[in-house]
């Protein structure tokens, strides 16, 4: 696992929390598994182009491609989540809803898995959009394990 950013240097996040990013988008490795954060910044890097370039190439090598929060507005500028279902957070919900009306969003749902693309609600979703990854992976009985090394009170649904 690492974290990728569009230059090498530390970055200064919500709440004052700085991340030094292991590679840029010029230098990574291959990919298995694309996640996309939202955040704050969201609606204003869905006008960076080469920002939205490289999410698009990695896609389409990743095995899977998912999103956290509000980084599902970057999948949806992308066209990748058309004719798909998706979540976001729910304060972005119904302003995604308008904006991309190709995609069914799923205000509701913690999770939604259409095969090579999952997204996930606001930011704890993400735990369960992690423990339902390794339960893709690996299987249930590693992802309940997991979630109960974590402590965890994970609720698994069928209706991904």
């Amino acid at each position: 696992m690492f974290t990728i950013a569009e230059q090498d240097r530390i970055l200064s996040c919500r709440g004052n929390l700085l991340v030094q990013p292991h590679t840029t988008i010029q230098q990574h490795p291959p990919l298995d598994i694309l996640v996309v954060p939202g955040g704050q910044g969201t609606r204003r890097e869905r006008q960076d182009r080469r920002l939205l370039d490289w999410i698009g190439k990695p896609d389409q090598r990743a095995q899977l491609t998912t999103s956290v929060c509000t980084g599902a507005l970057l999948l949806a500028e992308l066209g990748l989540l058309n004719q798909r279902r998706a979540t976001t957070h729910w304060g972005s919900s119904e302003w995604m809803r308008s904006t991309y009306p190709a995609i069914e969003i799923l205000a509701e749902r913690r999770v939604v898995d259409e095969g090579h693309m999952i997204t996930s609600a606001g930011v704890s979703a993400g735990i369960d959009l992690s423990l339902h990854v390794v339960s893709r992976l690996y299987g249930l009985e590693v992802a309940r394990w997991t979630a109960r090394c974590m402590e965890y009170d994970w609720r698994v649904t069928e209706e991904l």
